[in-house]
Formats: C-alpha cells, sequence, structure tokens
C-alpha cells in the first residue's frame, strides 16, 4: 500500500487555494474579497504594498480567486464569435479563448487548459502578448 501522499493532498482545499494564490497573484490581478469588513467585492492589486495586505487576509480566508466567465471577456475587450449548446468562443489580438465546462485557450496552434479563473488568465495573457488585460 503506498501511503505516500503529496502536500496538496494532505491539506484541505482552502489551504491549497491559499497556497495557490499567494503563488500566482502580481500586479494588475483582479480578485474577490469577502465579507463586509473591507469593502468585499472585486478588488485589483495595485502596487507592492498590496501583497502584504493580502498575503494577511488570503491567510485569513477573506481572499478568493474570481471564477473566468464570459462577462469577463467581454469586460477585458473579448469578442464573441460561435456560440453552440455548451460553449461560447472569444477572440481577441490572435487570442481564441473557449469556455466551457473545461476553458481552454487556443494560440497559435496550441492548446492551453484548465485555466479557471480570472488571474490566472490574466498572467496568461501577459505571458503570450507582452500586455496587460484591464476592464474596458
Amino acid at each position: 500500500m503506498n501511503t505516500n501522499k503529496t502536500q496538496a493532498d494532505q491539506l484541505p482545499q482552502d489551504a491549497v487555494m491559499q497556497s495557490v494564490l499567494i503563488n500566482e497573484l502580481r500586479i494588475n490581478n483582479y480578485y474577490e474579497l469577502k465579507g463586509s469588513v473591507l469593502g468585499g467585492g472585486v478588488c485589483q492589486l495595485k502596487n507592492l504594498n498590496d501583497f502584504v495586505h493580502i498575503g494577511n487576509l488570503i491567510e485569513s480566508d477573506l481572499v478568493k480567486p474570481i471564477i473566468l466567465t464570459n462577462k469577463w471577456l467581454i469586460n477585458f475587450g473579448f469578442k464573441e464569435t460561435k456560440e453552440d449548446k455548451k460553449l461560447k468562443w472569444f477572440t481577441k489580438d490572435g487570442l481564441d479563448i473557449v469556455l466551457g465546462e473545461e476553458n481552454f485557450i487556443v494560440f497559435d496552434h496550441l492548446v492551453l487548459k484548465h485555466i479557471k479563473y480570472v488571474h490566472q488568465f490574466q498572467n496568461l495573457y501577459f505571458s503570450l502578448k507582452q500586455n496587460e488585460l484591464t476592464v474596458a
């Protein structure tokens, strides 16, 4: 019997998400602040000082990632090009996005899967295009 487990297998889902957020967030990323203590709602990292505050908030379970949706893509300036019962296609700057049960991005014939959150998509877009995604 194999009793070896990865660290992620041993941690509760919230702890895994906290670790992921701390390692993935960068300046200009959007995230959701839970609760009414600090106003709540959608926030954006603006500068290095925000990282100090957000680190404490993540550990307090007050920060969560935002699910990438059609509305977010449209707000980022993507245009819907096609739709069927389960999938929607969007495009901008030569980058094609298909939203459905499993989001994936097509860039120069390369298929990138499992982009679930807005901050992940922002980071991918910046890596591919060397340009920030901002809400239009």
